[in-house]
């Protein structure tokens, strides 16, 4: 037979502790007791202070898995390397592309067909934001 939790009416934990704080604590313990959280922190962001979430859109990126609205977690202090994915601005616009450095070129590389090449000289006006670690999709 699989564990499952038992539901609770919400009404008895009120009875039984006033402090809606502690309920939340308490049923956050119970589930924790039976099974291992995850703390999306940890898992997700390796160095907070560094890090921020940037909601995409558009679909220059759906080859490599990211659409319209799913959440990037991007990381500032990651050094881009070729082939990773980089959330780069151009003349005040804001783009999520693949990242390629050949000599003194930047290429920003779309996951679409559907869009050209970015290539930039490092003379050029732009900047790198940070490295996309981990993409958040909703259902």
């Amino acid at each position: 037979m699989r564990d499952e939790l038992q539901p609770v009416q919400l009404e008895e934990l009120l009875n039984k502790n006033r402090n809606k704080t502690d309920v939340y604590a308490q049923s956050v313990n119970k589930i924790s007791e039976k099974y291992k959280l995850i703390d999306l922190n940890k898992e997700f962001i390796g160095s907070p202070k560094h890090s921020f979430l940037i909601r995409t859109t558009g679909d220059s990126m759906i080859g490599c898995g990211i659409n319209t609205n799913d959440l990037l977690i991007v990381d500032r202090t990651v050094k881009p390397e070729n082939g990773m994915i980089v959330v780069a601005e151009i003349d005040n616009k804001i783009t999520v592309k693949k990242y390629y450095a050949i000599g003194k070129t930047v290429i920003l590389k779309s996951a679409n067909s559907n869009y050209s090449d970015i290539k930039l000289e490092l003379t050029e006006k732009f900047r790198i934001w940070g490295v996309v670690t981990s993409v958040i999709k909703t259902l």
